[in-house]
């Protein structure tokens, strides 16, 4: 126990109290503003168990986006698009749903390889977990070509909003944007399986 009846920090279940004082901090007062010792002090424990654990504020900001959230796209029977593109906009919801969070990230990644790649690494991971299996069973050959339109048409929507500010807060705004996904997804989907994957009587 250090001074002030704070935890030094090392022990079972540090990370996540840590985790989850940054959350909140970020969500209340933003990223930039939040210091490790505010965070800290909501975990209950001292300056130096933050660091001990996260390195730097920038190293704790990536393992909360690298955090998994998000269920995979459950088995089909036969391929429905339609299914593939509404599991695609319950990603994007979680990723509006933290925008400040993914603002910084995505900000400061225009300017810092190693922001790109932890970013560029959470999206390749969520869509690899969520979508790449049940796609290869319906698509075969084409899931790559698939999976890298859907990744682009992703990132550029995320982009007008999480960077460009794209307002999703008023009435009807996040449905509009969205149906607008939506179909840019299905657009995406809309060739049929590829010979060969697997057959759409099965």
């Amino acid at each position: 126990m250090a001074a002030g009846g704070r935890f030094n920090g090392v022990g079972d279940g540090t990370p996540d109290r840590i985790r989850r004082a940054a959350r909140e901090l970020f969500a209340e007062q933003g990223y930039e503003r939040t210091t490790i010792r505010e965070i800290a002090a909501r975990a209950g424990i001292t300056d130096p168990a933050v660091l001990y654990y996260f390195k730097s504020k920038r190293g704790l900001l990536t393992a909360i986006l690298e955090e998994p959230t998000l269920e995979p796209l459950a088995p089909m029977t036969s391929w429905d698009p339609g299914r593939v593109a509404d599991h695609f906009v319950t990603v994007l919801d979680d990723y509006i749903d933290r925008a400040d969070l993914f603002r910084v990230a995505m900000t400061r990644a225009l300017a810092d390889d190693d922001d790109t790649n932890a970013f560029n690494r959470r999206l390749t991971r969520d869509f690899n977990k969520v979508f790449a299996p049940v796609i290869q069973e319906w698509c075969g050959t084409d899931t790559p070509t698939i999976m890298t339109a859907a990744t682009a048409a992703f990132r550029v929507l995320l982009s007008d909003i999480v960077v460009g500010g794209e307002p999703i807060d008023g009435p009807g705004q996040r449905d509009c944007v969205r149906e607008r996904f939506r179909r840019c997804i299905l657009l995406v989907l809309s060739p049929p399986p590829a010979e060969g994957a697997r057959s759409l009587t099965a």
